[in-house]
């Protein structure tokens, strides 16, 4: 048996040993002249995080004098609070005394102080809160045992008023036509869908002037790019121009954690990262040319696996762990062990509507249109403006509605 006096050692923790669960708690039974007081301030009456809470007790013997008290006190500490010189203050007096509660006080104020920098503030009212409970207590304490002087008014103030159960009656209305469940309701969408009749990114018709891109992917997992040859491409009919790393007016580095260059002005790190951007008056005509852009590199070690990054001691320097216990003890401490490896493959997210977007400039200081099928268009109004050195207040990022996502339009849609 733990006292409940020691049982709470410091916050979120308790005299419970690894292993060991807490059985049952004894309350015993208030005895003769004996007073069991609790009081709570929050907020609002019900249903809230108290300020401060308490519980108050104290007997005392035929005479009146007091042979045992006890004041505890929540929300003054990290865990409860057992004020012991108010206790101590209590014990061999005379319960009643008009000069003893000023004595009370006295003792809860002093040793209750707070510091102004207390976790959740209020430091001097939450002292105060403390030293009213010990009042209040003594007040319905003295009427409760006979003791004292004390106006019948005051108590009846003080006394809480308390509510009854709540009921309620709940009244079914009849099921309607227009009622959700059991009926077959359409998606809002669904029929604009099934007809052909919603417009996806590639459905939007053409603005005038309207310009088409294509990307050149690297076709390499790790290498530095020497040379960029965009003469051939830049001679097929309808090509504009070949954008490079170099035709980034804002800055160049983007994703979640901004270590990723939009177009790479040295090193590639995957097959398939855009090197170059090849813009044509036609989609096809853009693709055709994206593949006439010949690009020389210098071929580097690539880290395939993860097996070869371990071996290679190819890993991150940021470690992002969660740890609880200690896995080797565990394990050696075991009856069985198994161990072995198991693999497995990427899967891409498979969504019918491919990734897409429409830029359309407004020709006033910068600002632009952009509609996209992303799943986070505040993501990609970031980058954009960003990329284009413009304030993001002057790109706005319209998506209406996706061909699917599933989280693979999360980043870099």
């Amino acid at each position: 048996q733990v006292p409940i006096s020691e049982f709470f050692l410091g916050y979120r923790r308790t005299a419970l040993a690894p292993g060991e669960i807490l059985h049952k708690v004894f309350v015993p039974h208030s005895r003769p002249r004996e007073i069991v007081r609790a009081f709570k301030q929050a907020k609002r009456k019900d249903d809230d995080i108290a300020i401060v809470t308490c519980a108050m007790r104290v007997r005392v013997d035929d005479a009146g004098r007091v042979e045992e008290a006890a004041y505890a006190f929540g929300g003054m500490a990290p865990t409860t609070v057992l004020a012991k010189s108010v206790g101590a203050a209590s014990v061999g007096t005379t319960w009643g005394d008009a000069a003893l509660l000023g004595q009370l006080v006295a003792a809860c104020h002093a040793e209750l102080q707070l510091p102004y920098t207390v976790p959740g503030g209020m430091a001097e009212y939450r002292t105060a809160l403390a030293c009213s409970f010990v009042r209040k207590f003594w007040t319905l304490s003295c009427a409760a045992l006979g003791s004292g002087d004390i106006e019948p008014q005051i108590v009846s103030e003080m006394e809480e008023d308390e509510r009854t159960v709540s009921h309620g009656q709940q009244a079914y209305e009849r099921v309607s036509d227009r009622a959700i469940v059991g009926h077959g309701v359409a998606h809002v969408s669904a029929l604009q869908q099934t007809t052909g009749e919603a417009r996806y990114i590639d459905d939007m018709p053409a603005v005038g002037a309207e310009l088409h891109m294509a990307l050149v992917p690297s076709a390499h997992p790790h290498a530095h790019v020497l040379k960029v040859d965009s003469a051939e491409a830049l001679a097929m009919a309808g090509v504009k121009c070949v954008l490079t790393h170099e035709d980034v007016p804002g800055s160049n580095i983007w994703n979640i954690f901004h270590d990723e260059e939009l177009l790479p002005s040295r090193t590639v790190h995957h097959v398939g990262q855009p090197v170059a951007l090849v813009v044509a008056a036609t989609q096809r005509q853009a693709q055709a040319a994206a593949q006439r852009v010949h690009i020389t590199y210098e071929v580097l070690p690539a880290v395939l696996t993860v097996r070869d990054a371990v071996a290679q001691g190819a890993l991150f320097a940021e470690e992002r762990k969660l740890v609880r216990g200690d896995v080797d003890a565990a394990l050696a401490a075991s009856d069985v062990t198994l161990s072995g490896t198991s693999y497995c493959g990427a899967q891409e997210h498979f969504y019918l509507e491919t990734m897409g977007a429409v830029a359309v400039p407004k020709g006033e200081n910068g600002e632009m249109d952009l509609y996209a099928s992303t799943q986070n268009p505040t993501e990609a109004q970031m980058v954009c403006a960003e990329a284009l050195g413009v304030p993001a207040a002057r790109i706005v990022c319209h998506v209406k509605r996706m061909g699917g996502g599933f989280g693979g339009k999360e980043s870099r849609a």
